[in-house]
């Protein structure tokens, strides 16, 4: 995995460990001082066959027991073939099917998995009492309270935009998205990047910013170092910022991103 992280820099890794592999070492070494400026651990899934809850071969066994309680989401596989017996057992084992429940319950058939459901692992701090949000991103950097259960719509028409905030332990997660028809300018872009680049507690910036329809400007810093390449992409704007708990660099990351965008 080191080896991957230095020749490749991924913006995101998956880790199936062997059917005998103990999730929680694991996960503590993921999230151990080593790793801690490199990787933001994000969630647990645990991909579980329900008709397995009545097979005492993985019942009485202390992996298959660490495997479920070490996950944060529950995906149920085969779900086509369960019986009411097995869909009752499932209840019994974890209570009401729910994605807010603790660990979140994933059951459908086919087996889906949304892409937004991989930050599961982060606590969701978009709420009116602990967020302020950039209000008309393109043109002016102050911040005003919105009210929103889980992101924040800012804006409307082409000023419409969403931001979040993340937290797990001492690490923070900046996201932001913008719809598809919003247009970046390049030198802006470049000049906003470089200056949170330097900010003290900022750990990793990546994002994708589209400069013209059909092309876009992907950025991507790592421990100060930037790197910047065009390509081709046809979905909206990103941003997303991992840092340290400490300091005060997401309030002038904030302040920072004034990205002129134009229509």
């Amino acid at each position: 995995m080191n080896q991957l992280i230095r020749q490749h820099n991924p913006d995101r890794i998956f880790i199936e460990p062997s059917g005998l592999g103990h999730p929680q070492q694991i996960i503590a070494k993921l999230r151990s001082d080593s790793y801690q400026d490199v990787l933001l651990f994000t969630g647990a899934f645990c991909v579980l066959d329900a008709r397995h809850l009545k097979d005492e071969r993985y019942t009485k066994h202390d992996i298959f027991h660490d495997q479920i309680e070490s996950a944060d989401g529950i995906v149920f596989s085969h779900v086509d073939r369960y019986q009411q017996e097995d869909i009752q057992r499932l209840k019994a084992r974890f209570g009401p099917i729910s994605l807010t429940s603790k660990p979140a319950l994933y059951l459908s058939d086919p087996m889906h998995l949304d892409l937004d459901a991989l930050d599961i692992g982060l606590a969701d701090l978009s709420h009116p009492d602990s967020i302020s949000v950039a209000h008309n991103i393109s043109n002016s950097a102050s911040a005003q309270k919105h009210q929103h259960e889980h992101e924040h719509e800012q804006g409307s028409g082409e000023n419409r935009y969403w931001y979040y905030q993340k937290k797990q332990d001492s690490m923070q997660v900046l996201g932001w998205k913008w719809p598809k028809e919003e247009r970046f300018d390049k030198e802006e872009v470049m000049k906003s990047i470089k200056s949170m680049a330097n900010l003290q507690g900022v750990y990793r910036i990546k994002g994708v910013f589209v400069m013209h329809l059909g092309d876009a400007l992907f950025v991507n810093v790592s421990r100060g170092e930037i790197t910047l390449s065009a390509s081709p992409w046809c979905e909206s704007s990103r941003l997303e910022i991992i840092g340290s708990e400490e300091g005060t660099w997401p309030f002038f990351c904030k302040e920072t991103l004034s990205i002129a965008s134009h229509s």
